[in-house]
This record gives structure tokens, C-alpha cells and sequence, in this order.
């Protein structure tokens, strides 16, 4: 009886041998085929390299930010007070841009309305390399928001686009919130064309970002092209990305009665 006992034990413990080995054999096989599998991934970087200017903005900006400008409005305005009826101090800015060589640009009626028939005011028009010029308003349209400005200088212009196309890559460049902010650049698509705000003025939809000191700027087509001035957005806790721009068919239109 104990000669079976000890048989049996030897045939347990020499078949946990076995099958120690098998599953070290295993192991043994899986590492190498991990091995083997990770020696032909490809290396990771050691850095990440990013591929600068993908869809060409930066390419298209030594062509266009000379022509681009931003506006600062001063002038007396009545307001009324606490102590009734006075004469205020306004302080504006928005954005432009040239739409000629001799100095003509356009921007919106409302960023130079507290200029318009007020003797007591300024328009300071301020380039892109910093100089600043005194301008005056040539033609303004408060239904359209449009105006034409003029200074005594030679500048570089921007070209209009003769077409445009709904979900086409945009870019707006101007002054949000003033001069701290200056020749700021936002991206976006056109969302949509011939939107009606309510004064049958056809405008483009984008959600490329438009911000107070926007207004009148140009928005751009991957070409280089002006394809609409900025004008407005839907400025909501529920809405993002509704900004407006006037169609360029309008406003050359504007421009080209108020300059011949």
C-alpha cells in the first residue's frame, strides 16, 4: 500500500513539474512575440514637431495686415446725466480696412457714428507700422453700417473676392477691444449666406470669432481676398460662434458710389 502512495505521489509531483514548465514555456513564447511586435512599431519622437502654417494663414499676412487698420473715435456727445442733459466725452475704436491707393478705407457706420456731422471730434486711423493719420468721413450709410473714411496718405489696398462658398475656410483680422489687441486673427468657416438681421442687408455667417473693436474689419478668404466687412455677433450664455459680416458685393457697391 505505501509502495502506491508513494507512486502516485511521485507521478503528482513530476506532472506540477510538467506543467510548471509548459506555462514557463508559454511565458517565454508570449515575450517574444511582444518582443517581436515592438521591435517593428516605429520609434516614438523624442519631441513633437509641429508642421507650421497647414492651411496657409500665416503665408497670406505680409499681404494683407498693411492694408488692414484700426480707428479710435473721439468726440462731444449729449448724454443724459444725473445732473440732466451735458456735453460727454466719447471714446471709440474699431477696424478697417484700405480700400485704395490714396487713402481710402471703409469700416462700419456705427464705429465712427458719434463722428458723423460733429464738429467736436477726431477719427485717428492708425497703420500697421504704428504711424497715425487724421481722417474724415467721405460717405456714411447707417442702414447699410457702412462708411467710407479718407486719409492723406499712400497705402496699400485689399482686393475683393468675385465669389464666395458656404462652408469655405474664413479669417478675420482686426482690433477687439482696442489697441492692446491689435491686428488680432481668428479662424472659422462660413456658416452661412444671405442672413437678414432685420434691415434687408444680406450678410455672410461665420463662427470665426468677432469681438468688440472687430467692427469693421475685413474677413478673408484663403486667398487673400475680402469677402465681407465685419459688422456684428449673437452675443448670448447660449450662443457661440454667431458672428456677421456685411457681403463684399454691397459694400463695393458702397464704395465705388462714394469715391466716383
Amino acid at each position: 500500500m505505501k509502495k502506491i502512495v508513494i507512486v502516485l505521489l511521485f507521478f503528482s509531483l513530476a506532472w506540477s513539474v510538467y506543467l510548471q514548465q509548459e506555462r514557463i514555456n508559454l511565458l517565454e513564447t508570449n515575450l517574444s512575440q511582444l518582443q517581436n511586435t515592438l521591435a517593428q512599431l516605429p520609434s516614438m519622437p523624442t519631441s513633437i514637431t509641429f508642421t507650421e502654417d497647414q492651411d496657409g494663414v500665416a503665408n497670406l499676412l505680409p499681404n494683407v495686415l498693411e492694408g488692414v487698420v484700426g480707428l479710435r473715435v473721439e468726440a462731444i456727445v449729449r448724454q443724459q446725466t444725473w445732473f440732466g442733459e451735458r456735453n460727454v466725452q466719447s471714446v471709440g475704436t474699431g477696424s478697417g480696412f484700405f480700400v485704395s491707393n490714396d487713402g481710402y478705407l471703409v469700416t462700419n457706420a456705427h464705429v465712427v457714428e458719434n463722428a458723423f456731422q460733429n464738429e467736436q471730434s477726431t477719427i485717428t486711423v492708425v497703420l500697421f507700422d504704428g504711424s497715425s493719420y487724421i481722417g474724415s468721413i467721405v460717405k456714411y450709410d447707417r442702414n447699410l453700417d457702412l462708411a467710407v473714411v479718407k486719409i492723406n496718405a499712400e497705402v496699400s489696398s485689399l482686393n475683393f473676392a468675385s465669389q464666395m462658398r458656404l462652408g469655405e475656410t474664413v479669417f478675420a483680422i482686426g482690433y477687439p477691444l482696442g489697441f492692446d489687441l491689435s491686428l488680432s486673427i481668428t479662424k472659422g468657416i462660413i456658416s452661412g449666406l444671405n442672413r437678414d438681421l432685420g434691415n434687408s442687408v444680406p450678410l455672410i455667417q461665420t463662427d470665426a470669432a468677432i469681438n468688440p473693436g472687430n467692427s469693421g474689419g475685413p474677413l478673408f478668404n484663403m486667398r487673400g481676398e475680402v469677402i465681407g466687412v465685419n459688422s456684428s455677433k449673437i452675443a448670448s450664455s447660449v450662443v457661440e460662434g454667431i458672428g456677421f459680416a456685411i457681403m463684399g458685393e454691397i459694400v463695393t457697391e458702397f464704395i465705388e458710389d462714394a469715391i466716383n
